[in-house]
């Protein structure tokens, strides 16, 4: 969906709602946001910065992890 409401912006369409716009911004600017985030400015320190890239991929990986307990188990 956010997907959609980006390319929509991206594209011309609207008028779309604040809420629409809202979203599309956050969708497009997850990896600056999880950058300035205390846990991006963590991985930075610890010379992880790779680890937000991976982390705002979209359609990376066909694997969800299932909690079983208290803990993901391997596949």
């Amino acid at each position: 969906m956010l997907v959609l409401t980006a390319t929509l912006d991206d594209r011309g369409f609207g008028p779309l709602s604040p809420e629409v716009l809202s979203a599309a911004t956050a969708y497009r600017e997850v990896t600056a946001d999880l950058t300035a985030s205390v846990g991006g400015q963590e991985l930075i320190n610890w010379d992880c910065a790779n680890d937000i890239e991976v982390a705002a991929e979209v359609d990376a990986s066909t694997a969800m992890p299932v909690l079983q307990g208290e803990s993901f188990p391997a596949a």
